[in-house]
């Protein structure tokens, strides 16, 4: 953002002496070339012609260059990757942990040493001994003495701890690193209170706490104690830092049974998950209540103000912590751009002229992590847009109702479902179907997700995971569609049971209602009606009660009307 003015949450960048190139996937195309000036090259990596970043080092650098990285961002097995095919035109690398972006930052934002929140063990439903005992269990299979957690929420996960370092997700800055014998913590010193270490000695945790800065030594250390046949599990994420201090044939780079344990939720955290889901729907309905009420009276609301409106309903849900993400509230073309966030500059009224897209979601306390997005018309629509936001719906049934084999099916098999309705008519999205998300963590859980990147690793969809069920359609300078519901992955009923196979399926968990005057009910078969009558009729039974019990009463109104049977 720094260097380049893009916004966006995924990008990469090479600065050569006379040239400057940013590769974005095709979520951020619109916005990346509205944010960046003319210095900066937009490489679209979405696009098949567009060359990959080592490919383009290779072909546009003299044979015998170096390139500079960070080795604390550059992932191992990216560094591998790059390095070999770097090798063929005699370049290298020159790792160097100055970081010239930073070097050169004015004014950088400071980091934040935000306290650290004590998860009750009713929220979390498993020790931090219980946690460390089935890791050490992973470990023994594969003959590993070190295993390090980098990723900031599976550090929060394994400590039962929360923080709030990272802006909408309640993570702190440490490192983990479980041996046979000992579990060390690395994260500012300070703020590990007397609280957090009787936290760590009730939930039966000998935690050795050491400052942040020296995890590189301390693990060069450890390593060094290691015999020949032992060995150092590191995430596949890990940067070249924490992996190159160990041999290549001593390391296992894989997944950790951390981010697997973290995904499949326990029964407290699908108590939480389901039950913040449910105030959350809570909030949204008395949010959009209160906007189509405005809008039609023509009282002035922008992106801007509504997204304020809709925090002030979810501030008064029980164990509220804040928002997931920033609320991206977009009126027409700004809908198009997937990651929009609203600015003072950008921000366009929200009329009954233009679609409303808004994707948004909050951090509850007892467990629950929520990611919803709604797609409103307060008035006339086109034919077009019925038409797509019709098929984006049918998309949201067809992967929310479809029945899996158990321990046999991942994520990047569902996604082509999703995108059936959209496909027929030669039309489709250009981001995944669907992410996972944590139990009041991430709302973006890496590992487990819907999408078409074969290149990344999936676990199969098991009982416990929760994930989003996102397609969308998006017409450049327009408008933007799409519908988005959480989802836990449970036990299908099933007519035969053959071969001990058993079958699983998604129940969604978020209870705001579909725009039935957005829909194309021609479109719709028997069975995709009857799934929209029966979560309307959910919505009203399960958010009614809790509208009522807050004295929402325009509210509970507006959902009355709004989860009609349609026919």
């Amino acid at each position: 953002k720094y260097v380049s003015g893009f916004t966006g949450e995924s990008a990469y960048a090479i600065i050569t002496m006379d040239k400057a190139l940013i590769w974005v996937d095709s979520r951020f195309y619109i916005s990346a070339a509205k944010e960046m000036d003319d210095s900066w090259t937009m490489m679209k990596s979405s696009e098949e012609s567009t060359p990959s970043r080592s490919g383009w080092l290779v072909d546009n650098l003299k044979p015998g260059s170096k390139v500079g990285i960070d080795p604390n961002v550059m992932p191992y097995e990216n560094y591998n990757f790059w390095e070999n095919k770097l090798k063929t035109k005699n370049m290298s690398f020159v790792p160097d942990k100055t970081n010239l972006i930073d070097s050169i930052w004015d004014k950088r934002p400071a980091y934040t040493n935000a306290p650290l929140m004590i998860m009750d063990i009713k929220y979390t439903g498993k020790e931090i001994g219980k946690k460390v005992e089935e890791v050490r269990e992973s470990m023994k299979k594969q003959s590993a003495t070190i295993l390090v957690v980098t990723e900031l929420d599976g550090v929060a996960y394994m400590t039962n701890l929360r923080g709030g370092d990272i802006p909408y997700n309640p993570v702190f800055y440490g490192y983990l690193i479980i041996t046979v014998t000992e579990i060390h913590l690395f994260t500012d010193e300070k703020r590990i209170t007397p609280e957090v270490k009787e936290h760590f000695k009730a939930e039966k945790a000998d935690i050795i706490v050491h400052p942040y800065a020296d995890v590189h030594t301390f693990l060069g250390n450890e390593i060094k104690k290691t015999t020949k046949t032992d060995m150092v599990w590191i995430p596949d994420t890990s940067a070249y830092s924490i992996a190159s201090l160990a041999t290549p044939d001593s390391l296992i780079v894989d997944a950790i049974p951390v981010q697997l344990m973290k995904s499949m939720k326990n029964e407290a955290e699908i108590k939480g998950m389901t039950e913040s889901a449910i105030r959350d729907s809570a909030a949204l309905v008395s949010y959009l209540s209160w906007l189509e009420s405005e809008v039609k009276a023509g009282h002035n609301v922008n992106e801007i103000s509504g997204a304020q409106k809709l925090e002030e309903f979810r501030k008064k849900q029980e164990f509220f912590v804040g928002l997931s993400f920033a609320t991206i509230s977009a009126v027409g073309p700004n809908a198009a751009m997937v990651h929009y966030e609203a600015t003072n500059e950008t921000a366009k009224p929200i009329t009954a002229t233009e679609i409303y897209l808004l994707d948004s979601g909050a951090q509850y306390k007892d467990g629950g992590t929520t990611d919803v997005t709604r797609t409103m018309h307060f008035g006339t629509p086109t034919d077009f847009e019925k038409d797509v936001f019709t098929r984006v719906f049918k998309g949201v049934v067809d992967l929310a109702s479809t029945v899996f084999p158990n321990n046999a099916t991942k994520g990047q098999q569902l996604d082509s479902i999703a995108r059936r309705a959209l496909w027929q008519v030669g039309l489709n999205f250009g981001h995944g179907t669907g992410h996972g998300i944590g139990s009041f963590l991430n709302v973006h859980e890496n590992y487990v997700g819907v999408w078409t990147d074969y290149f990344r690793k999936q676990p199969n969809l098991q009982i416990g995971m929760f994930l989003s069920d996102e397609p969308g359609y998006y017409e450049e300078d327009k408008f933007g569609v799409r519908i988005e519901n959480d989802m836990h992955v449970v036990s299908a009923k099933t007519v035969y049971s053959k071969n001990n196979v058993t079958y699983l399926t998604f129940k969604t968990i978020t209870l705001v209602p579909i725009q039935v005057s957005l829909l194309d009910l021609k479109l719709l078969t028997a069975e995709e009606k009857t799934f929209l009558n029966d979560y309307h009729k959910e919505c009203l039974d399960v958010v009614g009660p809790v509208l009522k019990k807050q004295n929402e009463n325009e509210a509970y109104e507006w959902l009355v009307a709004n989860t009609k049977p349609v026919v």
